[in-house]
């Protein structure tokens, strides 16, 4: 089967610091896949939406800062392109201004459509939400801070 929509999982190799259980995130910009891995294994895969051109995701490896049940999001003062979320489910930063977070607005998984976020169906959040450490009860406890980051998450350009 070939054509636009079709997606494919590409098993890349763990990055070198990646112990083999350690849970981490394994994100493809070319395929708009999320996976969650254990090691070299994989765990669990979904579609995600990145960042359109201009409001690109950004590349490389980062470590996870935070976790929150939800969280308001709104563009800097200065956009051209204002938006104001409330309430976000399941939210885990990884760099300034950029996370992993449930969208209810939209369903186009699979293809950019985001502000440089990555954006997940909330019932796929929810599941990666939940796999991350540290663990958050719910309900209970909304937001946590790492105190060390501790879940690696790979951001990369593969082969369309």
């Amino acid at each position: 089967a070939r054509g636009p929509n079709l997606r494919r999982w590409v098993d890349a190799d763990p990055p070198e610091e990646v112990g083999p259980d350690e849970t981490w995130i394994d994100i493809d910009l070319s395929q708009q896949i999320l996976a969650i891995r254990h090691g070299a294994s994989l765990h669990y895969a979904t579609l995600v939406s990145t960042g359109v051109r201009g409001h690109d995701t950004p590349v490389g490896r980062f470590r996870l800062t935070d976790k929150a049940a939800w969280w308001d999001m709104a563009s800097l003062p200065e956009s051209t392109q204002p938006y104001h979320l409330e309430r976000v489910p399941w939210v885990a930063h990884f760099w300034p201004r950029y996370a992993l977070h449930g969208a209810f607005w939209h369903n186009r998984f699979g293809q950019v459509t985001s502000h440089g976020c990555v954006n997940i169906a909330p019932l796929d959040a929810a599941v990666i939400f939940d796999a991350l450490s540290p663990t958050l009860t719910r309900p209970g406890a909304s937001f946590v801070t790492l105190s060390r980051a501790l879940v690696l998450l790979m951001i990369w350009k593969g082969v369309s």
